[in-house]
């Protein structure tokens, strides 16, 4: 009973900070996102995923275990999902996010650098395999694709690797370019899409990272 009610409390927060988020990044970049007339669907859809994604995560994948793994996902799927909406309603993937993202990462591993070097050096290395693997990766397939890919894609799975590390990083991409590639094809099948259209990515990336977390 003590983990649920936990788990619910943190959804909560979760939700509360993601939607802080939303205000401040729509006020600090003029995104103009609050200003519609009604709220985004792509905010409440988000809001709904993240809250049950995260009481997946938690009540089934014995997250409680690691507190510092657990801190760190709450802040990943926090700004994962701040990513999620600016990405289905402006296109864009915000370097502020993604700054605010990685001084967090570095606050929290550089603690344990200091006050539990042990622990603090395993992750680190850990986290920078992460880093390394998808961030190498993705910027091949940018520069390959000749840009189509965005830079902002490249940003996002290198902060998703340091989170993730390299245990978890692979999973969320191949299931998040699974999803996005049957998603493509539905839409192409629709004519809903053309063969040169491109899709937001993020979504399908924040997808990946919620399955990789409950299976994993």
């Amino acid at each position: 009973m003590e983990v649920v009610i936990s788990t619910i409390v943190g959804a909560i927060l979760l939700i509360v900070l993601f939607y802080i988020g939303i205000v401040m990044v729509d006020t600090r970049l003029s995104l103009d996102i609050r200003k519609e007339k009604k709220v985004p669907v792509s905010i409440v859809i988000t809001g709904v995923i993240t809250f049950l994604g995260w009481c997946a995560v938690c009540l089934d994948g014995g997250i409680y275990e690691d507190k510092v793994q657990l801190f760190l996902t709450f802040l990943l799927i926090c700004g994962m999902a701040v990513l999620n909406v600016t990405d289905l309603e402006r296109n864009i993937i915000p370097n502020l996010v993604l700054k605010v993202m990685l001084f967090l990462w570095i606050g929290v591993v550089g603690c344990y650098l200091i006050f539990h070097i042990e622990y603090g050096i395993s992750l680190f290395l850990q986290a920078l395999a992460g880093g390394l693997i998808s961030g190498i990766a993705f910027m091949l397939c940018y520069v390959l694709s000749r840009k189509q890919l965005g830079a902002g894609d490249v940003k996002l799975v290198f902060v998703m690797g340091l989170y993730l590390t390299g245990q978890k990083i692979m999973g969320a991409l191949v299931y998040g370019m699974l999803l996005c590639c049957v998603y493509s094809i539905i839409q192409l099948c629709r004519k809903k899409i053309g063969w040169k259209d491109g899709v937001p990515l993020t979504p399908f990336l924040y997808l990946g990272t919620l399955i990789t977390l409950f299976i994993l």
